[in-house]
């Protein structure tokens, strides 16, 4: 759903944690908390406050943090 960006809550080289707030978006006239799905590190933010944007625009690219043990040595797709 298109909508104007409010303000973004994090800044490039952050740590968020999954279930952060990173940008408040504006859309029908109701505020919407967009929230990282993640732990992982802000490695840019492609919108800025005042931006007009549509469903599916990406708006905050996240290096995913990974725990690598012998259980789990296989390597993802660490962005998002």
């Amino acid at each position: 759903m298109p909508g104007n960006i409010l303000s973004i809550s994090v800044k490039v080289g952050d740590e968020v944690k999954k279930d952060q707030v990173l940008v408040i978006l504006e859309a029908m006239k109701m505020e919407n908390e967009l929230i990282s799905p993640v732990d992982g590190r802000i490695v840019s933010i492609e919108t800025k406050k005042g931006n007009r944007v549509n469903a599916g625009d990406v708006l905050v690219k996240i290096y995913i943090f990974q725990e690598f043990t012998i259980d789990n040595p296989k390597k993802i797709n660490p962005m998002i």
